[in-house]
């Protein structure tokens, strides 16, 4: 599965790029963006020094948390309802405990 990570992170990069500079507006761009970018960081796992592998581990649950708000988000780039923002809030925060256990 982490094989997977580069390939879909290049997509979620080069798709956020482009929304990003089509609808500078829209937030989903950025998302996709930062979504892209863990996917490669999340590549450190492969390393052989214990931080890198770490960090590597930790950011390969964030993808799950953008691809979450990337849902509730779409089609205008803002979370609109209270569950909604609360459900991003605790994807978010499942992602800080990760990052602290």
């Amino acid at each position: 599965m982490a094989e997977l990570f580069p390939p879909a992170g290049l997509v979620y990069v080069l798709a956020g790029v482009v929304d990003w500079w089509r609808r500078p507006n829209n937030r989903l761009g950025t998302i996709m963006l930062v979504g892209g970018l863990s996917m490669f960081i999340s590549a450190l796992e492969s390393f052989s020094e214990p931080v890198l592998v770490a960090v590597g581990i930790v950011l390969q649950t964030v993808i799950l948390g953008v691809v979450v708000h990337l849902v509730l988000a779409f089609p205008s780039g803002r979370v609109r309802s209270r569950v909604a923002l609360a459900t991003v809030i605790a994807g978010s925060a499942e992602i800080g405990l990760a990052v602290c256990a």
